[in-house]
């Protein structure tokens, strides 16, 4: 089927963002290709009663409609638009010309919508994954560790957050025109949801103040394990054993917490833990 009417065509913006952005160069080479041979491959919809909704060719849309160009559509089939989501994050994952923190995105959130999936729970429960963790799963499928997976989680959920306040810069971070460390918008993502950004000085400042709060969280951990008995280490132990030491302790702490019915202290403890681990892995 081919067309060139642009009202034919609906675009969803929930939908619009998980597309990988293009730098202006690539927009531009795109352009060419399109101007020069057509549009070549067909865009992706999904029929919603009476609405061809896009789900993948956004860039050469936006091309054809510009200049009037005839394109053709293929339609597909879903339940609903989670399944639309999922449909275009593995689709965006088997791009070969990925930057590196794009994929790390689309990795977490794939991540984001197994956890989902399953109502919040990371285990796997089928019997074939001898109850792996997502994480666990994912990571072995991208060649990479389950920390890693975990920490892409972090920054999908912190890069999504800054564009439901600016989106330009979501996208200008996402495409490499702008430069801010994969660390900062991981510790962006456990801010307030109603933190807004509005550039990325203003980004850069709001890391500091959420880095700041975490280490005085982190203090008043400390000092409420102040009553815990030490537990002395021979200075010759591997990094690996002082590590897994290190967590023993907390998870001792943590019991207690539990035992105490201290929630507070729980929710610190579980929060080092995770941090702990990111920092580690």
């Amino acid at each position: 089927m081919k067309t060139k009417l642009k009202k034919s065509i609906t675009i969803l913006p929930e939908l619009k963002q998980f597309i990988s952005p293009l730098d202006g160069e690539a927009f531009k080479q795109l352009e060419e290709n399109v101007l020069t041979h057509g549009c070549r491959d067909a865009l992706i919809v999904w029929r919603k009663g009476s609405q061809d909704i896009l789900v993948d060719g956004h860039h050469r849309f936006e091309i054809c409609t510009q200049h009037e160009l005839p394109f053709k559509v293929e339609v597909m089939t879903f339940a609903d638009v989670e399944e639309v989501k999922r449909w275009m994050i593995d689709n965006q994952l088997g791009r070969r010309n990925l930057r590196s923190d794009q994929l790390s995105y689309y990795r977490g959130l794939k991540y984001l919508a197994q956890k989902q999936d399953r109502g919040g729970y990371d285990k796997v429960r089928n019997r074939g994954t001898k109850g792996l963790e997502t994480s666990q799963l994912l990571g072995d499928e991208f060649g990479v560790s389950d920390s890693t997976i975990k920490r892409d989680a972090k920054f999908a959920t912190g890069l999504d957050l800054i564009g439901k306040s600016n989106p330009k810069l979501r996208r200008d971070i996402l495409n490499g025109e702008i430069k801010v460390k994969k660390s900062d918008i991981q510790i962006f993502a456990e801010a307030d949801p109603k933190t807004r950004v509005q550039n990325v000085q203003d980004l850069k400042h709001k890391v500091d103040v959420i880095r700041g709060q975490l280490l005085e969280a982190m203090d008043k951990s400390l000092d409420k394990m102040s009553n815990v008995p030490e537990v002395k280490e021979p200075v010759f132990l591997e990094k690996d054993q002082q590590i897994t030491k290190i967590k023993g302790k907390i998870l001792s702490v943590l019991n207690k917490a539990i035992k105490e019915e201290d929630p507070q202290v729980l929710t610190e403890i579980k929060s080092l833990i995770e941090r702990l681990e990111g920092l580690l892995g």
